[in-house]
């Protein structure tokens, strides 16, 4: 179970199975809802989140996955590539992107400080 110790015994096995089903089920129904309500990749991406009630399963923590990642496989399987994000319709390099980045920031440096702040803060994303 998701790189997770073996589970024993047939009742555990079967609850492990079902929590697992019910999981991603909410996953799926949760993203779906979304889409057909005319929420963007980004939005989902932040809003879905697994059931409250399964959150102490050792067998459902995030080891090589994250609930993000389902999200953005079935936005692919249902709405293809396109995000919603025009800006990634046609990026410049994130070679290019970065330097002016650093450049409207102050420079790297100023730029380091601002992301070392965030990191400190625990914002690592923004970081």
């Amino acid at each position: 179970p998701s790189h997770g110790a073996p589970i024993f015994g047939a009742d555990r096995i079967r609850q492990a199975l079902t929590e697992t089903a019910e999981w991603l089920e909410s996953l799926v129904e949760q993203t779906l809802d979304g889409m057909n309500a005319g929420a963007r990749l980004d939005e989902l991406v932040h809003a879905v989140t697994p059931p409250a009630h399964l959150a102490d399963r050792p067998y459902l923590r995030a080891r090589y996955d994250e609930p993000e990642f389902i999200v953005r496989n079935l936005w692919r399987r249902y709405a293809g590539w396109y995000d919603g994000n025009p800006a990634n319709l046609k990026p410049a390099p994130d070679r290019q992107l970065a330097a002016a980045v650093a450049e409207l920031a102050g420079g790297s440096t100023a730029l380091a400080d601002v992301a070392r702040r965030y990191a400190d803060a625990g914002e690592l994303r923004l970081a």
